[in-house]
């Protein structure tokens, strides 16, 4: 990882466009905002949150990939379950706001460029600005909701169903990281998801 580094005009307006696609910000909140941010780049294959730990940071990531990932309860393998991309938090199931320890891993799929912020400044905020905490639950809500739609879909929808719904997402990554990654996350078999590629190839 490069030393952390104040936030740049560029990488804070791209957060900004963000954040305000989910809830609109006071020019004071914006200010405070800027004051604790950050800015990184992370290496390929770099872990920045192991299971178990507290997640303490919670970062945006401008550019790169990275994936989650869960142990396996019966095979002890690990397995992925969600990617990021440009323009996501990169969060845990909410642990960074929870406060309990991750169940996942973050691993970094790409040499990545992320904002950063602590736990530590958040709170600070949450002490300064009431509209901190209603900021805080909209973008928890925001990452719960696509985990539970991806999960609802897992649970209900036939494999050929899931591939085709996520087909456009799927071609992307295959070109970025491991098909067995991918078929994890779509809750398949590899063989299986390279079936339907097959299958679908050439087909717009």
């Amino acid at each position: 990882m490069m030393h952390p580094v104040s936030i740049s005009d560029e990488s804070f307006h791209a957060l900004l466009k963000i954040i305000e696609s989910v809830m609109v910000l006071s020019v004071k909140f914006k200010l405070a905002l800027r004051g604790v941010l950050y800015e990184t780049t992370f290496e390929r294959d770099s872990r920045i949150l192991q299971s178990g730990r507290v997640q303490d940071t919670v970062w945006l990531l401008l550019t790169g990939l990275a994936r989650e990932i869960r142990l396996d309860e019966h095979s002890f393998k690990e397995r992925t379950s969600w990617f990021w991309l440009a323009g996501d938090f990169l969060c845990t199931s909410s642990s960074f706001f929870s406060r309990d320890a991750s169940e996942r891993t973050i691993e970094i799929l790409e040499r990545s460029r992320v904002v950063l912020i602590s736990y530590q400044d958040w709170h600070l905020l949450m002490d300064s600005f009431n509209e901190t905490e209603l900021l805080t639950e909209k973008l928890r809500r925001s990452c719960d909701k696509a985990r539970l739609q991806h999960a609802g879909e897992i649970k209900h929808l036939d494999t050929e169903s899931r591939y085709l719904s996520h087909r456009k997402l799927i071609e992307h990554l295959s070109t970025r990281t491991k098909q067995m990654f991918i078929a994890d996350m779509m809750g398949m078999a590899p063989d299986t998801l390279g079936r339907l590629k097959r299958k679908y190839a050439g087909l717009r």
